[in-house]
């Protein structure tokens, strides 16, 4: 009984000794920063009066500007680059249908829009100024590998934070390749049907006018269809008729190869051969020819119309037969032997390969591309691409963190890394440097009291920065986006769904109802943002900014963040828990209810509040209470919705910083669906 008397004495005297401490921090920060101000202001008096010394004696002066920021660092993305220290380097082949979207850090926290720069372009078969990809400022990329951009380009990225500080732009070389595959010839326009007389050779045109190829390769031809009518080619492409047997018509079909023998083919030409004992009146040379194949004038069918289509698929000759039949139904149908390209069909074996590992990411994962050179669209045998690794800090990891024997003291600078720089003045001082010293001084010490003081009483200043957001947020009103049809539809799955991930068990069926999740989601935005079920990200941010007028900015970002969250989960499955998946389905359950109309308890369900589980890990207990927050929500009680978040910021404290980063973005944002209801629901409540 003593013991306990004595240890409770001592808990006390710590906890005396913690505040005492505590308040002798605030004295000296306070006194730190009054100092501060005082020098800080003095110096601009004393600045003041210089300046209207130089008005008098008309004194050269210079201005000051300061910018503390850090320039983004821009990173592959989704994009499947490899990449240096020198840039990104990417190969693609022509057709290829691709896209994807790069991404950067910034260490400020400010958001990034991206854009690229063609600097050099070498294309193979056209000449053009226009860039082979197109970067939207979400970093959203898609690539134009059609023949025509087939050949080698250098690009730059930019990322830019949009603070207006001269280095606001972070850069990135991008050598980009697009290779050749071999396009068949084509048909420029048809060839006109010929007429000649008998015993005369006619040279009618150059075959190289009718057909052309995307790759520029040299084409041969052939004639196939005639057997009585000479048709001569010669190099030059130039097609000379004769025969010595006329008054016959013959239907024939040019043919243009590549070196690859793919082929292209022309429309059916008929050559007709007129005997010259024939009297001009009734017959001559003209543009149409008559008679069927091999034989005279028919009196039926003068003129037969020939429709050719391919009939037999290329066989190991490397002939073909096109079937062309009289559509008017009189002559007979005829089969033209062509020349073509056989393609045996096999059964495609894969064959990989990969590029090597990438360096270990934070959250201990190596990456690699794999690509099967044989293209056969099948991954029986493919190679991992993902494996675990054990990460070591660096100094230009964009993290701060401990290596080489000590810790950073910021990001990637202190300690082991080089000094911390945190002012950058591009205009330096040219007069009264004496005053600006002062000045500077003045500031970094306010900065610093300003950086201790939020470090010490971080949670204290989160929770009043919250509470006065609340305040400036009341007599908002609630936008109905979704129609009480598509609520009804939305629930009527998302509640069953909610009851099935209670008794989730194995991963297989957790993943079936994230994809489920993902079907529900993709439904609620198409409905709110008037988009198509299948629509793109790049549909969905456009979608966002076009509704700038009608979506208040708190669901713009609450949307925003869905989406991302969404993506973020289902790229890395390390992120797929079960309380992680019953959050984004809590989540979905509050914006339907929070965007349509209903009542409280229109939708009644058995638990009101999940329990905590002491067991579990801190981060999962913080989900827990992020639920229950919006179970709160959906019965419009705002004031328990906010005490909850006000207790998520406490433990908030507790957690380490790779844990603080995981969830940092769904406790925004709650915070953003607390303000939003927070901003209507007294007026629902009091009337």
């Amino acid at each position: 009984m003593l013991e306990k008397v004595l240890n409770k004495e001592m808990t006390r005297k710590h906890s005396i000794m913690r505040e005492f401490g505590r308040n002798i921090l605030v004295v000296v920060l306070v006194l730190i920063m009054i100092y501060s101000a005082t020098l800080t202001i003095w110096s601009l008096n004393k600045a003041g009066l210089a300046e209207e010394a130089r008005s008098v004696t008309g004194k050269a002066y210079g201005q000051v500007d300061f910018c503390i920021n850090t320039p983004p660092v821009i990173y592959n993305g989704t994009c499947l680059y490899l990449s240096n220290s020198t840039g990104f380097f990417f190969t693609i082949n022509q057709d290829d249908d691709y896209n994807c979207t790069i991404n950067a850090t910034d260490a400020d926290g400010n958001n990034v829009s991206f854009s690229s720069t063609l600097i050099s372009a070498n294309r193979s078969f056209f000449t053009s100024n226009e860039s082979p990809i197109d970067v939207h400022p979400t970093g959203f990329t898609t690539f134009n590998t059609s023949n025509g951009n087939v050949g080698v380009y250098l690009l730059q990225l930019a990322a830019d934070d949009e603070t207006g500080c001269d280095n606001r732009i972070g850069t990135k070389q991008f050598y980009l390749t697009i290779n050749n595959t071999n396009d068949p010839p084509y048909l420029i326009k048809n060839i006109s049907d010929q007429t000649f007389y008998e015993g005369e050779t006619i040279h009618v045109f150059y075959l190289n006018e009718y057909f052309g190829d995307p790759d520029l390769d040299p084409l041969t031809y052939v004639v196939s269809g005639n057997s009585n009518i000479t048709v001569t080619i010669y190099g030059t492409s130039e097609v000379a008729i004769s025969a010595t047997a006329c008054g016959l018509t013959e239907q024939v079909i040019f043919t243009a190869m590549d070196p690859d023998n793919e082929t292209a083919y022309s429309n059916l030409v008929s050559i007709t051969c007129v005997r010259r004992t024939t009297t001009p009146s009734t017959e001559g040379p003209s543009t149409t020819g008559s008679g069927g194949g091999g034989g005279g004038s028919s009196v039926i069918c003068p003129d037969p119309e020939y429709e050719c289509f391919e009939y037999h698929r290329c066989n190991v000759t490397n002939q073909k037969l096109m079937r062309c039949v009289d559509t008017k139904g009189c002559s007979l149908e005829k089969f033209i032997t062509l020349p073509c390209k056989y393609e045996e069909i096999t059964e495609c074996e894969e064959n990989w390969i990969c590029s090597e590992w990438d360096v270990c990411t934070p959250e201990g994962q190596q990456k690699r591309v794999c690509k099967d050179l044989n293209n056969c669209g099948t991954n029986r045998t493919q190679p991992l691409e993902v494996q675990e690794c054990e990460y070591l800090g660096t100094c230009d990891d964009e993290i701060m963190n401990c290596h080489d024997g000590s810790c950073e003291e910021g990001i990637d600078c202190g300690g082991p890394c080089p000094v911390c720089k945190s002012v950058q003045v591009p205009y330096p001082f040219q007069e009264e440097r004496g005053i600006g010293m002062y000045l500077v001084t003045g500031s970094l010490m306010l900065l610093l009291a300003a950086i201790l003081l939020y470090h010490y009483f971080k949670k204290e200043i989160n929770q009043a920065l919250a509470k006065f957001g609340w305040f400036i947020s009341r007599n908002k009103r609630k936008q109905y986006l979704l129609s009480k049809e598509d609520q009804k539809k939305l629930l009527a799955e998302i509640i069953p769904l909610q009851a099935k991930l209670e008794k989730t068990e194995s991963r297989e069926q957790l993943f079936e109802r994230l994809t489920k999740y993902s079907d529900l989601l993709r439904y609620y935005f198409s409905k709110v943002l008037k988009l198509k079920q299948d629509y793109e990200r790049e549909d969905f941010d456009n979608s966002l900014v076009k509704g700038k007028a009608k979506i208040i900015p708190l669901l713009r970002k609450v949307f925003a963040s869905m989406n991302d969250e969404y993506d973020k989960v289902s790229k890395d499955e390390s992120l797929i828990t079960k309380t992680k998946t019953m959050l984004l389905l809590e989540e979905l359950r509050n914006i339907v209810l929070q965007t349509s109309e209903y009542t409280p308890g229109e939708y009644p369900r058995e638990v009101q509040e999940l329990k905590i589980k002491e067991s579990g890990s801190q981060k999962e207990k913080m989900t827990t209470m992020m639920i229950n927050a919006y179970i709160a929500l959906e019965f419009i009680e705002a004031e328990a919705a906010k005490k909850k978040y006000l207790e998520i910021i406490e433990e908030y404290d507790k957690l380490s910083v790779a844990e603080e980063e995981a969830v940092f973005s769904d406790i925004q944002r709650l915070y953003n669906n607390v303000t939003y209801v927070n901003g209507w629901a007294w007026r629902e409540k009091k009337s």
